[in-house]
C-alpha cells in the first residue's frame, strides 16, 4: 500500500468511526480488516489520538439520536440518559447500615428499652423477687 493509499484508508476508517463508534463496523465500512486498524493504532500515536476523537464524536452523535428519541417519549432511553448525566440524582442507590457495636452493648440497650416499657407494678414484682 502506498503512503497515499494508507492515508486514504486511515482517513476512511476515522470517518467511519465518527459515524459508527465501533472498530469492527468502522473497519468494514472503510474496507480494512479490524486487526489492521488496531495495528495502525498501536504503531501510530497520532492515529490513536484521532481514533479516540473520532469515537468520541460518534458517541456524541449516538447520544444526540438517543436524546431525540427520549424526548419523543422513549422512557427507557430517558432513564438511561438521566442516569448517565446525573448518577448522583438519578442513579440506583443502595444503603447499607452496619452496626459495629459488640453484641453485649446491643443486649444492654434492648434490656434498657424493655425496662422502660414496664409498668410500675411489673417493676415492683421484679424487684421483690
Amino acid at each position: 500500500m502506498t503512503p497515499e493509499q494508507l492515508d486514504k484508508a486511515k482517513s476512511a476508517f476515522l470517518d467511519a468511526m465518527s459515524e459508527v463508534p465501533n472498530a469492527k463496523l468502522a473497519a468494514e465500512i472503510a474496507g480494512v480488516h479490524p486487526s489492521t486498524a488496531y495495528r495502525w493504532r498501536d504503531k501510530d500515536e497520532l492515529f490513536a489520538a484521532a481514533w479516540d476523537e473520532a469515537a468520541k464524536r460518534g458517541v456524541d452523535s449516538l447520544e444526540a439520536v438517543a436524546m431525540q428519541k427520549a424526548i419523543a417519549g422513549d422512557t427507557t432511553l430517558m432513564i438511561f440518559l438521566l442516569k448517565a448525566h446525573d448518577r448522583a440524582k438519578f442513579g440506583d442507590h443502595q444503603r447499607i447500615d452496619v452496626d459495629q457495636r459488640n453484641s453485649s452493648d446491643r443486649i444492654l440497650e434492648a434490656r434498657e428499652r424493655a425496662v422502660k416499657e414496664l409498668t410500675d407494678e411489673e417493676v415492683e414484682v421484679i424487684s421483690n423477687e
